[in-house]
């Protein structure tokens, strides 16, 4: 039996992830034989509910089939107690999400020595070619990633196209909610600047930006720094005013562009152009499947761009003071 300590008042949501790696680490073998071309996934927040995708962890195994790796386990989404005992043997490990997997990619390569690919979330072209050969070349695999790297690209090549010409010249407002969270919004923000739009991440709580400083170095030092508005609304957390205000401020902060696009919840009414990120037809998110679906998501966002939204389903949510 393991023991972790959870009175709930001790710390916070993401300390206890980090606490609980650290107690399943004692579980894990010694690494006295490498297993060549074998790869654990970690950083894994899989349970009862969502707080990853496990459709972008569906896109990830593909890609590490296709490069000819194997993975070991993903630790710890549903993976056994003998993957995770012999997980430092693996040869590398690499991250579902870089913010979550960060501490116990440190901890094992401090503890066991094993490699830690240090790559970001594989949102769009640039930073799934990163994540691929950030995998492939620790496993000398780089000449098979870079062939999948091409056919790949060359697949996805119409909807490349479209995700250009829909976000060129644009300005993207990419709000920090349920869904996406922080680093997901910093993910698409370097998506949306690749494609030639001027990211704005809308409401990243300076808490989060404390709690993660380790990933916010590490996305600043792979040059990204998109601006950041904060709206009042967000320091007044747990209050229905609260959401109300801020959609009233995130209306106001689409005026000032007339040529804004919304990426961020649909429950939000900003009065632009809207992807919805939530819908379940929308994932995978990450690599050359996510390429598809964010493609197929902002055209038809763009398509329907002129179609009222409901103003009862706005009252349910901000109430009748909300502007119109």
């Amino acid at each position: 039996m393991l023991a972790i300590r959870s009175e709930g008042f001790g710390g916070d949501f993401r300390s206890g992830y980090e606490d609980a790696f650290k107690v399943i680490m004692d579980l894990m073998e010694p690494r006295r034989e490498v297993r060549k071309g074998t790869i654990n996934i970690i950083g894994a927040r899989e349970g009862p509910s969502y707080t990853e995708w496990i459709q972008d962890l569906d896109e990830i195994k593909r890609l590490v089939g296709a490069i000819g790796a194997t993975i070991n386990g993903v630790l710890c989404g549903g993976c056994t107690v003998e993957e995770i005992r012999r997980a430092a043997s693996a040869e590398i490990n690499a991250s579902w999400c870089y913010d979550w997997g960060q501490k116990l990619g440190d901890l094992m390569e401090e503890r066991f020595g094993v490699p830690y690919a240090r790559n970001g979330q594989p949102y769009g072209l640039k930073a799934t070619e990163e994540w691929v050969m950030g995998v492939a070349t620790p496993l000398g695999l780089e000449e098979r990633a870079r062939d999948v790297i091409q056919q790949e690209t060359a697949s996805v090549e119409r909807e490349l196209d479209l995700l250009r010409s829909c976000f060129e010249g644009k300005t993207a407002l990419i709000e920090i909610a349920e869904f996406p969270g922080p680093i997901r919004a910093l993910s698409l923000a370097s998506m949306a600047e690749e494609f030639g739009a001027h990211p704005i991440v809308i409401n990243i709580h300076p808490y989060t930006i404390k709690e993660r400083m380790p990933s916010i170095k590490f996305l600043l030092s792979r040059g990204q720094n998109p601006e950041v508005i904060l709206t009042r609304g967000i320091f007044s957390l747990g209050t229905f005013r609260a959401s109300s205000d801020t959609q009233t401020e995130v209306e106001a902060i689409a005026k000032r562009y007339d040529n804004a696009i919304y990426v961020g919840t649909p429950l939000r009414q900003p009065g632009v152009p809207q992807i919805n990120m939530t819908t379940q037809t929308g994932f995978p998110q990450y690599g050359y499947s996510g390429i598809r679906n964010m493609a197929r998501l902002i055209h038809s966002s763009m398509a329907n761009a002129s179609r009222p939204r409901s103003r009862l389903f706005r009252e349910v949510l901000y109430g009748g003071e909300s502007s119109g």
